[in-house]
């Protein structure tokens, strides 16, 4: 029976953690599009309602929604914005201790350039 060494397993580590982190965003992103649909709101200036441009317009119709699911709403976003920023940190850790990238801070704390 083949164990991997200590190594290989500590790199696989990243890998499911990314693999966690990917399926909250997906569940959390879920449940915002259900109470979207579930209020019949409807996003016509982007498709992708998590982009920036769909984010804002969300933000817009917030103060539609009741008080308690507004609450709700809003802390589902923080969480999306949360696990995003962890799975963008795991990802250029594993960018950087695997392909040689070097994270080069950007302009924006959310956008960061990879260089070889």
């Amino acid at each position: 029976m083949w164990i991997p060494d200590g190594e290989l397993q500590d790199t696989c580590e990243l890998f499911r953690t990314r693999m966690v982190l990917a399926r909250q965003s997906t569940q959390l992103k879920n449940r915002l599009l259900a109470t979207q649909a579930k209020y019949a709101i409807s996003i016509e200036e982007s498709q992708d309602v998590f982009s920036q441009r769909g984010r804002r317009a969300l933000e817009r119709f917030l103060p539609l929604l009741p008080e308690h699911t507004r609450f709700a709403v809003e802390q589902l976003l923080d969480e999306v914005d949360r696990v995003q920023e962890k799975l963008q940190r795991l990802e250029y850790r594993i960018l950087e201790r695997h392909l040689g990238y070097t994270l080069l801070e950007g302009k924006s704390a959310r956008k960061g350039f990879l260089m070889m």
